[in-house]
């Protein structure tokens, strides 16, 4: 009798067990997976502003950023009597920065084309930078660039022959540097610049800037094959009231896939200048109601250098204003709506006395970036004690500004780069997916002996902590049959928020967008625990089941810490 009332106690005890394992929440495979956060092993993050882990304190977190900036890196032609000039740059995936201008040869008033990589650390990369002078050219230099998923580099800017001709200018380099066959192009006449290129929804790379007697008579749109084959029916021309110049300088396609270009018009040589923005389809012809034109009342130099869109559509805008010459001025931070009309709050202008190299065609750039703030940057005087003798060059600092969506100057900014004895410019500043700021120029000692001539690159965290949304994905998926809950802890000191992606495979990610779960093509498209959990029993139908993981968008304002603990998947 004992012996068969064992029996039956671990026989009823053997059936309990297994209830309850295929019960949700309990036993070990049915209950779910826990997702720690004590090994970084186990996850992809960017660690300059993410741990995970640190310190054997298991959880995912925000880093407090510096200060100041993350980096400054220079670079030294090795030549004598050569100085390096960086004019704009883009970062790509893996975080090499790719920076672009000209070094010139100051003895035999010569100029190549300059290309440099530097690493995430800022350091240039081994084999870099690459010079490029065409044949039979005095000068070749740089206005924009974009690599795209091959490495290809593309670059756009002007030349200058022997016999003193300007001409637009269009190259492509391979991953390595290499020129690539059917480049470079110069796509216009005698006198033209070039200044800013993309490559269209359809593949095709088009270019903008100036063109005509002086090189500022028309705004000027060229088109190109990724051979190097013209596009026929291109370049395209464009006047505002047939003014004495027009000059664009930057260029996009929006999310209507509508081209807009940024620049100015004039109705003399002399000036003042009306900031400009031209809106075209994607043919070259101008929609109705443009292009809009920007006179701030002052007869002063008002441009627009740089244009970018935001999230939600709206055009972010950099360039001057205030100035009496081409070759001053102050930095101006604008927004606008599709249609063209100023949105409250804008534009903002930064004080002080700025100073342009005239030089054509100058610039100072910005962008708006991923929690809709706008960064730009821009050269302006330092002021000397009296009795400072009397320099070649001005002593001067490059000023770096990011406001928010609502033009108000965000807390740490401006923030300054200022070599002192130096004449320190910049033409370009972008922000990263991460809003990271990247800032690029040149310095060089006011003495005017060019003994110190060097390109710089600095490297800006956007405020105390990372706003643009870094992510924490795991390496490794969890196996399921059926997900039935998802859930998260945050610390007790987090003071931000956490959104979510989830994959199938760990390279396609996808959101809930309120009806079904979609591919999401951005950081903002994401979800909250409670929505991912609601909506995760669905997943597999509608993805593809078998495998889950997931990626943590720690979410922060600027001030704000993220501390996530883990994250708990309930599965069958």
């Amino acid at each position: 009798m004992r012996s068969a009332g064992y029996r039956i106690f671990f026989v009823s005890l053997l059936f309990m067990l297994l209830l309850a394992s295929a019960l949700p929440g309990c036993g070990s495979k049915a209950g779910g997976q826990a997702v720690q956060f004590d090994n970084p092993a186990d996850y992809a993050f960017p660690a300059d502003v993410v741990s995970v882990g640190e310190g054997g304190n298991s959880r995912a977190e925000l880093k407090r950023l510096p200060d100041d900036a993350f980096w400054t890196t220079y670079y030294t032609d090795p030549r004598p009597m050569h100085g390096a000039e960086y004019h704009r740059s883009t970062v790509t995936t893996d975080g090499t920065i790719v920076a672009v201008g000209e070094t010139t040869d100051f003895e035999n008033g010569t100029g190549e084309l300059l290309i440099g990589k530097h690493g995430p650390d800022g350091q240039m990369l081994a084999g870099w930078p690459k010079l490029y002078a065409g044949e039979g050219l005095r000068w070749n230099e740089a206005h924009d660039v974009l690599v795209d998923s091959a490495g290809t580099i593309t670059i756009s800017g002007y030349v200058i022959t022997q016999g003193e001709q300007w001409r637009f200018a269009l190259w492509r380099f391979d991953v390595n540097g290499n020129i690539m066959p059917g480049w470079p192009q110069y796509p216009v006449g005698s006198h033209a610049y070039g200044t800013s290129a993309i490559i269209d929804s359809g593949g095709d790379i088009l270019a903008c800037g100036g063109y005509g007697s002086t090189g500022l008579d028309s705004m000027v749109l060229v088109k190109y094959q990724a051979d190097g084959t013209p596009v026929a029916g291109w370049p395209k021309t464009y006047q505002v009231a047939k003014s004495q110049e027009n000059f664009g300088y930057d260029l996009i396609q929006d999310d209507d896939g509508n081209l807009v270009v940024a620049g100015y018009t004039a109705n003399s040589a002399d000036g003042p200048r009306d900031a400009v923005l031209w809106r075209l389809d994607a043919d070259g012809s101008l929609l109705e109601g443009w292009p809009q034109v920007w006179d701030s009342g002052l007869a002063v130099y008002d441009e627009y250098f740089s244009v970018s869109q935001d999230a939600g559509g709206d055009y972010c805008l950099v360039g001057t204003t205030d100035g009496t010459t081409e070759e001053n001025g102050r930095l101006m931070v604008a927004a606008c709506g599709k249609d063209g009309s100023r949105l409250d709050g804008w534009p903002q202008v930064l004080a002080g006395n700025g100073l342009r190299d005239a030089s054509p065609p100058d610039a100072w750039r910005g962008s708006g970036d991923v929690s809709g703030a706008i960064v730009g940057a821009g050269t302006y005087i330092v002021d000397q004690p009296p009795g400072t003798p009397a320099q070649e060059l001005p002593d001067t600092r490059v000023n770096t500004v990011r406001y928010s969506g609502g033009g108000s100057m965000l807390k740490g900014f401006p923030k300054s780069l200022d070599r002192p004895g130096y004449l320190d410019a910049t033409r370009s500043c972008m922000a990263d997916d991460a809003g990271n700021i990247y800032v690029v120029g040149w310095s060089e000692s006011v003495d005017g002996t060019h003994a110190d001539y060097s390109t710089f690159v600095a490297k800006y965290p956007p405020a105390a902590y990372a706003t643009g949304r870094p992510a924490v994905t795991m390496k490794q998926g969890i196996t399921y049959s059926k997900l039935a809950g998802f859930s998260e802890k945050l610390g007790a000191d987090n003071r931000g928020s956490v959104a979510y992606q989830l994959s199938p495979d760990g390279n396609t990610w996808y959101y809930f967008d309120g009806t079904r779960w979609s591919k999401a093509g951005n950081q903002l498209q994401a979800n909250t625990a409670a929505d991912v959990n609601k909506n995760i029993g669905v997943f597999g139908q509608q993805v593809g089941g078998g495998t889950l993981y997931a990626k943590a968008l720690l979410v922060s304002n600027g001030d704000q810490a993220v501390h996530l603990e883990s994250i708990d998947v309930k599965h069958d």
